[in-house]
């Protein structure tokens, strides 16, 4: 069992706006705080990337996409900024792995697999190759391949105002309250299932291979979710890391408690899916939009050491 009296009162003292715990697929916590509450869809941010990564997978397991053809196959030329032979170079799983070798004005300044950073606006372009690859709107895949399975309502899919990539095209935001947050991170805790049946074909052998680390550059990261108990974290705010320079790396893990198979999607400014397949577990965390945290190991590993009533501060 996992404790939560303590986690609530870590949570509130922290600019918390919702927080959600289901357990063995029940809800044993959701507590509302200042501007939160079960209606309220808040933009979740960059906790986006890792569901837009179980839409890919639904491509990749039809035989749509591949994870090593180019990207340019579906978002055709001068995509990037970056040179058409280097561009050429760039494919899905490099895009999904956060090792495409382009900065945020998506020029090169890498090789394609090179080095890891992370890129927001190099995310969006995998984004659109998704919207392109299935011929549907991101709202429209998303409830035909997750929203229809999780029962979610709020969930909804609109351009994020006065952001735009280098191209001039908006940028898009997902919305959803903390509650159907919960649900998107049950089915991720009963491997891509519901009532035993994959959500679609392939869908946990995908899973498993979004679950694991896809470059030795950070192996905190796997395609498009956090692997937070590995060691050698980067984290997104650290300059690009590669194998070769050790000073790009720590020896620390986002979080260094809790269930050894965690695994995460984060926004900025601390907002937070967790979900532990083994522990079946789900922790979901919503804050006000504002810059406060985003990745802080010290509330996350706070937050583990309440839930898991280890009694261990770090």
């Amino acid at each position: 069992m996992i404790a939560t009296a303590g986690t609530e009162r870590l949570c509130e003292a922290n600019d918390t706006s919702a927080l959600v715990i289901l357990y063995r697929g029940q809800l044993v916590t959701e507590r509302y705080w200042g501007i939160g509450d079960a209606d309220a869809a808040t933009d979740v941010a960059s906790i986006q990337k890792s569901i837009v990564g179980i839409l890919a997978g639904s491509l990749i397991e039809a035989g749509t996409i591949a994870l090593d053809s180019p990207a340019s196959t579906w978002l055709g030329r001068r995509w990037s900024k970056a040179p058409l032979e280097l561009e050429s170079r760039i494919t899905v799983r490099h895009l999904m792995s956060m090792t495409s070798g382009l900065d945020r004005e998506l020029t090169a300044f890498h090789e394609p697999g090179a080095a890891w950073q992370y890129n927001t606006t190099a995310y969006h372009q995998l984004r659109r190759l998704v919207e392109e690859a299935s011929n549907e709107n991101i709202g429209s895949l998303y409830y035909r391949v997750i929203g229809s399975f999780a029962g979610t309502t709020s969930v909804t899919w609109k351009p994020r105002r006065n952001s735009m990539d280098p191209h001039g095209r908006p940028l898009i935001a997902m919305h959803s309250t903390a509650r159907d947050l919960a649900r998107i991170g049950l089915l991720v805790a009963d491997g891509l299932c519901r009532d035993k049946r994959e959500i679609y074909p392939g869908a946990s052998r995908f899973l498993e291979e979004a679950l694991r680390p896809s470059s030795a550059h950070n192996p905190a990261y796997g395609l498009l979710w956090w692997l937070p108990r590995n060691r050698s974290a980067v984290l997104p705010e650290q300059p690009p890391a590669t194998t070769h320079d050790p000073q790009s790396h720590s020896d620390q893990s986002i979080v260094s408690v809790g269930p050894p198979d965690l695994v995460a999607a984060y926004g900025a400014s601390g907002q937070k899916l967790y979900v532990s397949r083994e522990a079946k577990v789900v922790v979901v965390i919503t804050t006000p939009h504002q810059p406060v945290r985003h990745f802080d190991p010290a509330f996350d590993n706070e937050l583990w050491c309440r839930l898991s009533n280890t009694g261990c501060r770090t």
